[in-house]
């Protein structure tokens, strides 16, 4: 969680700094032909249509009296202060803030709150927000933390799909509802609660794993299942662990059988290697006497 979260700050900065370099070599390169506003206007130009982050990312530029100069997305903030009113209506002050923020730190992270376009509500945003020097400027790129939570859980989800290290075993995660989110080998239950299954034995051994982390984070649950492709259900061992930073339950687990008998297919490898080594030394005792 704490990479995935550093490569989308890292995306963030990258997205802003890349709208930077854009306006100061636009600006370097009319500077001395065009008036600042008429440079503006074409950096405008240069970032409109430009979005990212799944179209919810985009570039907005301000300056420090909290006039919006560009807006990626609607054109109705442009050239007046309508965020910065609507803020002050609202009795929040954040907007301000960020500009007094800014307005020492040059460059950093920050986090305010924005109506979203994906839940029609006020939420949490987090951005990158950067002063471009020359023309007295805010870029601004951010996204929306609740969509940067959501990617993460299915980049999350998908590694977690990939993953196996017996047979027939895998990780399996659900919420703390009952919601099934990733089943490698039943993909059809996936964003079904598991009281909606019809088996009573599977719904049984998936009310078992989330009671035996109701009141811990990790337990070891033991009961009978049937493994894909086999004929009858075998004693299976499951661990159960529970992530509340997303209120998930992740488990994995195996067949016994199948356990034991890699043990004793990895016992017979090591006592084959013992032997061999055993005779490889008496045969080199044997050497060194003749010689």
């Amino acid at each position: 969680y704490k990479i995935q979260e550093k490569v989308i700050n890292k995306n963030l900065k990258h997205r802003a700094n890349e709208g930077y370099n854009i306006a100061i070599n636009l600006y370097n390169k009319y500077k001395d032909e065009k008036s600042n506003k008429q440079i503006i206007d074409i950096i405008k130009n240069s970032f409109r249509g430009i979005t990212f982050n799944d179209g919810y990312g985009y570039y907005s530029l301000f300056d420090f009296s909290g006039k919006t100069i560009f807006h990626g997305i609607n054109k109705k903030y442009e050239d007046n202060y309508t965020i910065l009113k609507s803020e002050r209506k609202k009795g929040d002050s954040s907007f301000e803030k960020m500009l007094k923020f800014i307005k020492k730190k040059k460059q950093s992270f920050y986090e305010w709150k924005f109506f979203s376009p994906i839940s029609k509500k006020i939420e949490d945003k987090k951005g990158y927000i950067k002063v471009i020097e020359p023309l007295n400027l805010i870029i601004v790129t951010a996204d929306y933390k609740s969509r940067i939570k959501k990617q993460l859980q299915e980049d999350v989800l998908d590694r977690i799909k990939n993953m196996s290290y017996f047979k027939n075993s895998y990780v399996f995660v659900m919420n703390k509802n009952g919601v099934i989110l990733s089943n490698r080998y039943r993909q059809d239950y996936e964003g079904k609660n598991y009281k909606n299954i019809k088996l009573k034995e599977e719904r049984e051994v998936f009310n078992n794993i989330l009671n035996s982390v109701k009141n811990k984070n990790d337990a070891f649950i033991f009961y009978k299942w049937k493994a894909q492709g086999d004929h009858k259900a075998t004693d299976k061992v499951t661990y159960v662990k529970k992530y509340d930073n997303w209120q998930w339950i992740i488990s994995s687990g195996v067949q016994l059988d199948k356990m034991y008998s890699l043990i004793e297919e990895e016992k017979n490898k090591l006592e084959a290697e013992a032997w061999h080594k055993l005779y490889y030394s008496i045969a080199i005792f044997i050497i060194l006497l003749i010689l």
